[in-house]
């Protein structure tokens, strides 16, 4: 099958590249195969996406108790927060997106055309949902 690459876990669970290759266990001395490769990344991807999508719930709920006569937040602090979960679902979806592509990345190598096009549909859907939060909370501080 070739050079197969190897894949090695952050602590979180999620697979991380390391100079183009990804690593398994320095111990290890297997190769995995390409379907390994797809099952931990995604794998990688369920966890990437789920913390992507509890931070952008997080910041939705955030922007609608905003809405509410709350006198424990002022505003200045309030918009802290809205900025300061904005990074943090920025940070997420560079995540899952990352782990998507190389997803799309294997399904090509072994000319999975559907699977390849129902990432690109998810990354592309991801995208739209970051912007829209984005929207929502910019509208938001402006106020």
């Amino acid at each position: 099958m070739g050079n197969i690459e190897n894949v090695r876990k952050s602590t979180s669970g999620t697979p991380l590249r390391n100079n183009e290759i990804l690593q398994r266990d320095s111990n290890s001395e297997e190769e995995m195969t390409t379907e390994d490769i797809i099952e931990e990344l995604k794998q990688g991807k369920s966890t990437a996406r789920a913390v992507f999508t509890r931070s952008r719930h997080k910041l939705l709920n955030l922007l609608d108790l905003g809405d509410e006569d709350d006198e424990e937040f002022s505003m200045k602090s309030r918009t802290k927060e809205v900025q300061e979960w904005c990074e943090k679902i920025d940070t997420t979806s560079e995540k899952v997106l990352t782990i998507m592509k190389e997803l799309a990345d294997e399904y090509a190598k072994i000319k999975d055309r559907k699977s390849k096009s129902n990432i690109s549909f998810e990354m592309e859907k991801i995208e739209m949902e970051l912007d829209e939060t984005h929207e929502l909370a910019y509208s938001y501080m402006k106020v």
